[in-house]
């Protein structure tokens, strides 16, 4: 389950490095202050990746809705250990069906490819940029 809204700031310090280090990686688009202000305001849902003691990771799941579609977009992850959580990538998709999403999508930088191919993932979109 992700952290729900009003308890964001709480988890926030054990997670803030994580999704600073991802923002950077984002090429200006997020800031860290930009993520917590959308978890507080319910437009972006948090992920602690957690057994209980220790926090190995942060992801950060923004839905889109388009005129056909309802997509749910895996924005940002970043954490540490990650062959002991990529495992949870499936209960971020039931969550995902459980919003009515018809679709779920990774985005970020090319590596996550290779990573999440065991899962059924596949390159079907490429984004790229240049500032202006």
């Amino acid at each position: 389950m992700p952290i729900l809204a009003p308890y964001a700031g709480r988890i926030w310090p054990e997670v803030k490095h994580w999704i600073e280090a991802a923002t950077k990686e984002s090429g200006g688009w997020w800031s860290a202050s930009d993520v917590l202000a959308g978890i507080e305001r319910d437009a972006l849902h948090l992920w602690a990746v957690t057994d209980g003691q220790i926090v190995y990771g942060a992801v950060v799941l923004e839905i889109e809705q388009s005129p056909q579609k309802r997509i749910a977009i895996v924005a940002l992850c970043a954490g540490h250990s990650q062959d002991l959580w990529l495992h949870l990538l499936p209960e971020l998709e039931a969550w995902a069906r459980g919003h009515s999403c018809h679709e779920m999508q990774v985005r970020g930088r090319p590596g996550w490819q290779r990573r999440l191919t065991e899962f059924g993932y596949q390159q079907r979109y490429i984004t790229i940029g240049k500032p202006l």
